[in-house]
C-alpha cells in the first residue's frame, strides 16, 4: 500500500467519524429538547441506543453497507437457508442497540472524567471515538461481512 492510499484511507475514516459525531449531536439536541435527563449515564445510554436503532430504521446502516469504508473490499458471507422473521430482526437490532448504549456510557464517562468540557462536545467526541475504535478493532469489517445482507432490511420488514 502506498502513502497516498494510506492518507486517503485515514481521511475517509476520519470523515466517517466526524459524520457519526455530528449525527449523535443532532440526536442529543433533539432528545434533550423533548426529554429531561437528570442522569448523565442514562442520557448517554439512550443516545447510543437511539443512534444505533434509528440508524437501522432510517436506512443509515444500508448506506454504510453500500458505501462505507470498511465495506469496500468485504465479501459478504452467505447466510445459508436461514430465514429471519421480523421479530428476529427486531431482537437482533435491540441487542445491538443495547450494546451500543453501553459503549456510549463507557466512552462518554471516560471523556467526561478526564476532560471537563460541555456535554455537547462530550457527545460529539463519544460518537467520533466509538467510530474510530470500532474501525480499529475490526467491528465495522465484521458488520460488513456478517451484518450487511444482500437484501437490505427496511422499516417495512418490522411490519409484515
Amino acid at each position: 500500500m502506498n502513502i497516498e492510499q494510506t492518507i486517503f484511507d485515514f481521511g475517509w475514516v476520519i470523515s466517517e467519524s466526524v459524520i457519526v459525531g455530528s449525527y449523535v449531536v443532532l440526536l442529543f439536541l433533539l432528545i434533550t429538547q423533548v426529554f429531561y435527563f437528570s442522569d448523565w449515564n442514562l442520557l448517554l445510554f439512550v443516545l447510543g441506543f437511539i443512534k444505533h436503532f434509528f440508524g437501522y430504521l432510517l436506512g443509515i446502516q444500508n448506506l454504510y453497507c453500500r458505501y462505507g469504508y470498511a465495506c469496500r473490499n468485504i465479501t459478504r458471507k452467505k447466510q445459508g437457508n436461514t430465514t429471519k422473521t421480523s421479530n428476529d430482526i427486531l431482537m437482533e437490532k435491540i441487542v445491538e442497540s443495547v450494546l451500543e448504549g453501553i459503549a456510549f456510557v463507557a466512552v462518554g464517562l471516560f471523556i467526561n472524567v478526564f476532560y471537563k468540557i460541555d456535554k455537547i462536545y462530550v457527545v460529539f467526541l463519544t460518537g467520533v471515538l466509538l467510530n474510530l475504535i470500532s474501525e480499529l478493532l475490526g467491528l465495522h469489517a465484521y458488520f460488513c461481512e456478517y451484518g450487511c445482507k444482500q437484501t437490505f432490511y427496511t422499516i417495512e420488514d418490522l411490519h409484515p
